[in-house]
Parts: structure tokens; sequence; C-alpha cells
């Protein structure tokens, strides 16, 4: 049988590591995505998943699982939290 999903819990624990990530600078220039880049990737690597790091260009990197989910990880502009 399987558990049922605590839903309350899960979205704690969502909302949570958003508010982490959020709070890593990362702005651009000149971006700085390598901590942003850090913690997904603990994230991603203690669920058991495998990642890979790159970098576009000196001062530019992103992680990216086996699935390729790749994104922009640097902000520019936009108001403050």
């Amino acid at each position: 049988m399987t558990k049922p999903i605590d839903w309350d819990a899960a979205t704690n624990e969502a909302v949570g590591i958003l508010r982490e990530y959020i709070r890593i600078d990362t702005s651009n220039p000149p971006g700085n995505e390598e901590r942003a880049v850090a913690f997904l990737g603990g994230i991603l690597a203690s669920e058991g998943s495998t990642t890979q790091m790159w970098r576009r260009w000196s001062g530019s990197s992103g992680v990216s699982p086996p699935s390729a989910v790749m994104y922009a990880m640097d902000t520019s502009g936009g108001a403050e939290l």
C-alpha cells in the first residue's frame, strides 16, 4: 500500500527551499551563479540524482541532472524581495 502524500509538509518543504534559493545573490552582472548551482546540485544529490555543472562562459554556470533540465540562474533588475 502506498503511503498518502502529506501535502502540507510537501508545501512547507518546497516553500522553504524556494525561499533559500531566492536569497542567493545571482545579480547580473556578474551573475555569480555558482552558489545557486551548488545549492540546487546539493538538493538533487540528496535525492539520489547525479548532476553536472557546466559553464557557458567565465562567471556563468549551471547545473543539469541527467534529464537535462537547464535554465538561467542569474537575475537582473527587478524589485527587492
